[in-house]
């Protein structure tokens, strides 16, 4: 008969990796066995940059880490969420032994672009060639460009009502028929004549 699914899990581990199977295997160690550090043990011990089964091993981790949704599902998966900063912290330590590029494309749209920016220097001094440092900041550049257009559509989507009885955040006069300016995250509206001063107060405000 079958194993049950949570039997004897390090042993299947073992013998995924003699099969080169090494994204289930690392999956078994993330998920099954919350075991993060024995899954960058596994890292450690298999890679070899020379053997093409094994060269990509840490660019898997991450794949597990980012898309527990895209493994074979068992019950310690179900309810995972992607554990985006343990996958950044992969990234940042081992970035010499993973493709770059690829690693970026799999980040997911909505994150944070400031999460990755400390990463960018080390990682675009060490891809010294031209092609490969270019083909990373597109990555970096279509995460931070479909999120701006994520943020945007929201945003856009909102509808304002003006009548009558809305006034000017800025200088507290009825809007009326004047063109107005809104500022969905204070969601204020002020009159467009008074919004280069609004600005610039919201400015030294973030200043002081």
């Amino acid at each position: 008969g079958r194993f049950p699914e949570s039997s004897l899990l390090e042993e299947r581990a073992v013998i995924l990796s003699r099969l080169n199977e090494h994204k289930e295997a690392l999956a078994l160690y993330v998920w099954d066995l919350d075991k993060l550090d024995e899954a960058l043990q596994y890292c450690k011990d298999s890679y070899d940059a020379d053997d093409k089964g094994k060269r990509h091993v840490y660019l898997q981790l991450l794949y597990v880490l980012i898309q527990p949704d895209s493994l074979e599902p068992t019950t310690a998966r179900l309810q995972a969420k992607p554990k985006i900063d343990e996958a950044l912290n992969v990234l940042s330590d081992h970035y010499t032994r993973i493709d770059l590029a690829t690693a970026f494309e799999i980040l997911p749209e909505e994150m944070d672009i400031q999460k990755v920016f400390p990463l960018l220097q080390a990682v675009l001094s060490y891809n010294k060639t031209r092609s490969r440092r270019n083909k990373v900041t597109r990555s970096l550049y279509r995460i931070e460009n479909l999120r701006v257009r994520s943020e945007f559509i929201s945003t856009r989507s909102k509808q304002v009502r003006i009548d009558t009885l809305t006034k000017c955040y800025y200088c507290s006069r009825r809007i009326g028929n004047a063109a107005f300016v809104r500022y969905p995250k204070k969601e204020v509206v002020v009159h467009y004549v008074c919004s280069e001063s609004f600005q610039a107060s919201l400015e030294g405000q973030a200043m002081s």
